[in-house]
């Protein structure tokens, strides 16, 4: 009897990890930047140094583009941020205004030109309110919203409900 209920027990843990554990990864609020880098010819440019700034908070992740010129840049807190693309016999690229949402993948497709390594071109970019690559509903809320909002608990679940979707 004792051992029944024991192997029960450990079927219904591994049942609720298993099934738990993946839930929990698809609702993550990080936002990511993928992209390619190519040159003026469309050709894909190998190890470009890329760098994403967040405005906000100045934190920034440091990436290099793969053999193939695509680079990904994952885990990052929604926000505004600014790109910086170098590398040696190009001119310094900056995307400016990319705005990412909660668990949103802005695609950022940059072209450097060849020129001088003191050169800067600064490239203004907005991220689409839509992402047709994925059906993923997500928001962000402004911490001035929770802690202005007339409800008593101020806890997640009033929150959960301001969200559309």
């Amino acid at each position: 009897m004792y051992r029944v209920r024991a192997l029960d027990l450990a079927v219904r843990i591994a049942c609720l990890a298993l099934f738990g554990l993946s839930a929990v990864h698809a609702q993550t609020s990080f936002a990511a930047i993928t992209g390619s880098i190519t040159d003026a010819s469309g050709a894909p440019v190998p190890q470009v140094a890329i760098k994403a700034t967040n405005v906000d908070t100045g934190a920034s992740v440091s990436t290099a583009s793969n053999e193939s010129g695509n680079y990904n840049i994952l885990s990052l807190i929604p926000g505004p941020y600014r790109l910086e693309v170098q590398k040696a016999g190009f001119e310094r690229t900056d995307v400016e205004h990319v705005v990412l949402s909660s668990a949103q993948t802005a695609t950022v497709d940059i072209v450097i030109k060849i020129g001088k390594v003191s050169e800067t071109v600064t490239v203004s970019a907005q991220s689409p309110l839509l992402t047709p690559s994925s059906p993923t509903v997500a928001t962000t809320v402004e911490k001035e919203i929770v802690t202005e909002m007339p409800y008593p608990e101020r806890g997640t679940l009033g929150v959960a409900l301001l969200v559309a979707g």
